[in-house]
């Protein structure tokens, strides 16, 4: 999280990404991140900034996105182990993930 892009990111939004990307046992459940001081900070009213308004549209747009593909992989993933996939099959594939 160090150079190009990451520059103009603040400490507080690299907290919060680290901390959700962390193993399931570890990451902080979304009413932790929604209490987060970044979203504390960026849910206050943003009054006549228009960029910063712009940017947290975008920034929760991403997160919305990064969701939906997670939950069409995992359908994907579903069907294909419905109907394609033995048993031992099945069994390897949840050794990778």
């Amino acid at each position: 999280m160090n150079g190009g892009a990451w520059d103009a990111i603040s400490n507080e939004a690299k907290d919060l990404i680290m901390n959700m990307l962390q193993p399931a046992e570890k990451r902080m459940t979304a009413a932790q991140a929604f209490q987060h001081p970044w979203f504390e900070r960026a849910m206050k009213p943003v009054a006549q900034d228009k960029a910063k308004a712009d940017i947290m549209h975008n920034a929760l747009e991403n997160f919305r996105n990064f969701n939906g593909k997670n939950k069409a992989k995992q359908a994907a993933l579903g069907y294909l182990v419905q109907h394609f996939m033995n048993v031992s099959d099945v069994i390897q594939l949840e050794q990778v993930f």
